[in-house]
């Protein structure tokens, strides 16, 4: 695997560990889907590219549920719990991307194994459960076609921007009334430019040196960063089970 969009990768994984504590504060989980498409999309006042385009379409057909199922999940069944099923993409794009057993299924269950660890192994749950293996899923499904939109030489701010304008309206049909309100603006603005618009732009950079599956392997590591996060700001202690996890993140991107 080639490890040369590590730096742009693992820059994006820093930015997406700050996620959590945002998501925490906006309240129900579709206002954050929604307002995370929506300030996603002020990308567009940069690219000054126009979104109207069926790829981009579809792009935000994919966009859509994959904010809504992540948030729910996180609301439903604990960031850990959701982080770790997210964490499944990379199964899915081996699964259907490589035409062969390889190493790199090595790397795909080190890395689940890993985020499950130093996610300090969280209780499963059958809501929690389907919402985390759908998120991953569409996550993988999110990368894979961004990348492909990238292989036809859009930029990168013209593709996320675009995909958020395509998902304003299918997140804003599913929110309950009541839901948003203005003090929800400036973390719908963080979540939607901060840990998403810059992160993925870096992501995608590093899928264009590496590839999709290498880029999922390595941006596991954003646990990692939020264990380091928290350490640093709550003064919190790596138990053993957490840097058994975050080795096995580790090397399962130096798996060759």
């Amino acid at each position: 695997m080639r490890a040369k969009g590590l730096p742009l990768i693992l820059s994006a994984a820093a930015l997406w560990s700050t996620i959590g504590v945002v998501i925490q504060g906006v309240g129900h989980p579709f206002a954050e889907a929604f307002l995370q498409a929506l300030f996603v999309s002020v990308g567009l006042l940069i690219s000054r590219k126009s979104p109207l385009r069926k790829e981009f379409a579809v792009l935000g057909a994919i966009a859509a549920p994959f904010y809504e199922t992540f948030a729910l999940a996180s609301v439903k069944a604990g960031a850990a719990l959701a982080t770790v099923l997210l964490f499944t993409a990379p199964g899915w794009i081996y699964v259907t991307t490589v035409k062969k057993l390889d190493r790199k299924a090595i790397s795909v269950v080190l890395i689940v194994v890993g985020v499950y660890l130093i996610s300090d192994a969280p209780a499963f749950t059958p809501m929690g459960g389907a919402m985390g293996l759908a998120s991953g899923a569409l996550y993988a499904a999110y990368v894979l076609y961004l990348s492909k939109l990238q292989s036809k030489g859009y930029s990168e701010i013209h593709i996320l921007s675009s995909g958020g304008f395509w998902a304003i309206l299918p997140t804003v049909l599913l929110l309950p009334l009541g839901s948003l309100s203005i003090s929800l603006i400036p973390a719908g603005a963080y979540l939607g430019v901060v840990a998403t618009l810059l992160p993925y732009t870096l992501f995608l950079r590093g899928v264009k040196a590496s590839s999709p599956l290498f880029a999922t392997l390595a941006s596991a590591t954003e646990p990692i960063f939020t264990v380091i996060l928290s350490s640093v700001l709550l003064g919190t202690r790596l138990a053993i089970v957490q840097l058994i996890g975050a080795v096995l993140i580790v090397s399962a991107i130096l798996v060759p």
